[in-house]
Protein backbone atom coordinates (compact mmCIF):
# COMPACT_ATOMS: atom_id res chain seq x y z
CA UNK A 1 0.00 0.00 0.00
CA UNK A 2 0.66 3.52 -1.00
CA UNK A 3 1.10 6.25 1.68
CA UNK A 4 -1.87 7.90 2.04
CA UNK A 5 -3.35 11.29 3.05
CA UNK A 6 -6.73 11.34 4.68
CA UNK A 7 -9.18 14.04 6.05
CA UNK A 8 -11.21 13.47 9.88
CA UNK A 9 -14.51 10.98 9.19
CA UNK A 10 -12.84 9.44 6.59
CA UNK A 11 -13.92 5.78 5.84
CA UNK A 12 -10.25 3.37 5.62
CA UNK A 13 -9.64 -0.24 5.61
CA UNK A 14 -6.67 -1.75 7.77
CA UNK A 15 -4.23 -3.58 5.33
CA UNK A 16 -2.59 -6.78 5.76
CA UNK A 17 0.55 -5.15 6.70
CA UNK A 18 -1.15 -3.80 9.85
CA UNK A 19 1.47 -3.42 13.17
CA UNK A 20 -1.70 -4.86 14.64
CA UNK A 21 -2.55 -7.98 12.71
CA UNK A 22 -5.85 -8.42 14.37
CA UNK A 23 -6.67 -5.76 12.70
CA UNK A 24 -6.01 -6.18 9.33
CA UNK A 25 -8.83 -6.03 7.04
CA UNK A 26 -10.91 -4.08 9.48
CA UNK A 27 -13.26 -1.16 8.54
CA UNK A 28 -12.55 1.70 10.13
CA UNK A 29 -13.03 5.70 10.55
CA UNK A 30 -10.51 8.23 10.88
CA UNK A 31 -11.18 10.43 14.09
CA UNK A 32 -7.43 11.78 14.63
CA UNK A 33 -4.16 12.60 12.67
CA UNK A 34 -0.42 13.43 14.11
CA UNK A 35 2.82 14.04 12.79
CA UNK A 36 4.89 11.84 14.35
CA UNK A 37 8.78 12.87 15.17
CA UNK A 38 9.91 10.44 12.56
CA UNK A 39 8.35 12.15 9.62
CA UNK A 40 5.20 9.27 9.51
CA UNK A 41 1.44 10.89 9.71
CA UNK A 42 -0.26 8.19 12.19
CA UNK A 43 -4.18 8.37 11.91
CA UNK A 44 -6.32 6.84 14.85
CA UNK A 45 -8.83 4.96 13.63
CA UNK A 46 -12.23 3.89 15.85
CA UNK A 47 -13.89 0.70 14.67
CA UNK A 48 -17.32 -0.38 15.22
CA UNK A 49 -16.74 -1.69 18.78
CA UNK A 50 -14.91 1.47 19.90
CA UNK A 51 -11.60 0.47 19.66
CA UNK A 52 -9.35 3.15 18.74
CA UNK A 53 -5.89 2.22 16.96
CA UNK A 54 -3.19 4.09 15.91
CA UNK A 55 -1.81 3.54 12.16
CA UNK A 56 0.68 4.91 9.95
CA UNK A 57 -0.85 6.09 6.45
CA UNK A 58 0.59 3.01 4.54
CA UNK A 59 -1.17 0.54 6.49
CA UNK A 60 -4.45 2.16 5.52
CA UNK A 61 -6.45 2.37 2.55
CA UNK A 62 -8.89 5.02 1.85
CA UNK A 63 -12.39 3.90 0.61
CA UNK A 64 -13.24 7.13 -0.85
CA UNK A 65 -16.51 7.87 2.03
CA UNK A 66 -16.54 10.01 4.71
CA UNK A 67 -18.72 8.79 8.08
CA UNK A 68 -20.82 11.46 9.46
CA UNK A 69 -19.90 12.88 12.58
CA UNK A 70 -22.84 11.53 14.24
CA UNK A 71 -21.23 8.28 13.31
CA UNK A 72 -18.27 9.16 14.82
CA UNK A 73 -19.77 10.52 18.24
CA UNK A 74 -23.25 9.11 18.85
CA UNK A 75 -24.37 12.02 21.00
CA UNK A 76 -24.99 11.65 24.99
CA UNK A 77 -23.66 13.81 27.62
CA UNK A 78 -21.80 14.06 31.12
CA UNK A 79 -23.22 16.61 33.70
CA UNK A 80 -20.42 18.20 35.95
CA UNK A 81 -20.11 20.00 38.91
CA UNK A 82 -17.31 22.11 39.98
CA UNK A 83 -16.73 23.24 43.52
CA UNK A 84 -14.30 26.02 44.71
CA UNK A 85 -11.07 24.24 44.95
CA UNK A 86 -11.59 22.76 41.58
CA UNK A 87 -12.50 19.30 41.78
CA UNK A 88 -14.85 18.20 39.20
CA UNK A 89 -18.12 15.22 40.43
CA UNK A 90 -20.18 13.82 37.35
CA UNK A 91 -24.07 14.28 38.60
CA UNK A 92 -25.47 13.21 35.47
CA UNK A 93 -24.45 10.53 32.68
CA UNK A 94 -26.73 9.78 29.20
CA UNK A 95 -24.49 7.59 27.50
CA UNK A 96 -25.17 7.40 23.53
CA UNK A 97 -27.69 5.32 22.73
CA UNK A 98 -27.07 2.45 20.09
CA UNK A 99 -29.40 0.98 17.99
Amino acid sequence: MRMLKVEFYEKVKVGQNASFAEYAGRVGVVGGISDGADGVTYYAVKFEDDDVVMFPGDQLESLGDKASPDEMFPGGSVKVTVDEKGHAEIVEDNPPQRP
